[in-house]
């Protein structure tokens, strides 16, 4: 269980002010839905990576990705197969039903993008799960008010206890004979009911474990709210502050020089130097202040 939960693992996004953490996060959710050039948006994508990397959560999201990849494989196929825009026809075929079908690179295209954006947001959101303390957090977001305060926790708390419950639903069942890996479709989507029917169950009894421990410790009984401690800047958090700024300039310079732009259909827009320039450019200011941080360090223990 404790490999699904928050674990200060000592790491620059670890130490990070909670305000300062949920600036770069909401900077890179904005960037996330509003970059519509691929080449940059895979720069998003491998520079949040390096990002889970240098946090050491990368095992933490790929166990969370490993569900979610079936249904960003549902998506691609979906918007390729339905979508029958697109100048540039790779094959034909027919389905029952369906009638006849025609793929195109564009529709193939543009769903792999909406898929790689799903997945830069898994990324994002395993981020904020598993890096962001919860009390620090709590503490933040109650100034506004305790019960969304309270809200917001539990929401980013629940998915980590419900991936935990399902792996170890999907164990208990396994050991009695269940076969969770079969060819067939429908096959799997039968032994995944009962699973789906005992981890909604599990989930309503701890809502109302979680309820009842809130009732005992008095929650919501005293309306004062007494604010015990606060959280300086450090060396780092000006950095990611930095680092901040500094991606909003430059999606900036993007919008307004045109290069933000990407049509897909009718024909896909082909890929210009300048996008690789601009990939290059966020690549190296997503991972910089870590790489900062990590040889300060270094030359802190060589003097010692």
């Amino acid at each position: 269980m404790n490999d699904y939960l928050f674990l200060d693992k000592k790491t620059l996004y670890h130490s990070l002010n909670p305000a300062v953490f949920l600036i770069l996060f909401s900077v890179l959710i904005f960037l996330a839905f509003s970059l519509l050039n691929p080449t940059h948006l895979l720069a998003l994508a491998l520079g949040t990576i390096g990002i889970l990397g240098i946090a050491r959560i990368l095992k933490e999201w790929l166990a969370i990705y490993r569900m979610l990849f079936p249904f960003i494989v549902f998506l691609v196929l979906l918007n390729t197969i339905f979508v029958q825009s697109g100048a540039t026809v790779l094959t034909r075929f027919s389905l029952p039903l369906l009638g006849n079908i025609r793929i195109t690179l564009e529709a193939l295209s543009y769903g792999l993008f909406m898929g790689l954006r799903f997945s830069i947001l898994s990324a994002l959101f395993s981020l904020l799960t598993y890096v962001l303390n919860p009390d620090e957090l709590y503490g933040l977001v109650r100034r506004f008010g305790e019960k969304p305060a309270l809200f917001i926790l539990l929401s980013l708390r629940s998915f980590p206890l419900l991936l935990a419950d399902y792996k170890n639903i999907i164990e208990i069942q396994e050991a009695r004979g269940m076969d969770f890996h079969s060819r067939k479709v429908f096959s799997r989507i039968k032994t995944l009911k009962p699973v789906m029917d005992h981890l909604l169950l599990q989930s309503l009894e701890r809502s109302l474990g979680f309820s009842e421990s809130l009732a005992v410790r008095g929650f919501g009984a005293n309306s004062r709210i007494v604010h015990y401690r606060k959280a300086s800047l450090k060396e780092s958090d000006l950095l990611v502050l930095i680092q901040s700024v500094f991606l909003v300039t430059a999606y900036v310079m993007q919008k307004s020089l045109g290069d933000n732009l990407f049509n897909f259909y009718p024909r896909m827009d082909s890929i210009e130097a300048r996008d690789f320039f601009w990939g290059v450019i966020m690549v190296i200011s997503l991972t910089f202040p870590a790489m900062l941080m990590e040889v300060r360090k270094i030359e802190i223990f060589a003097d010692k």
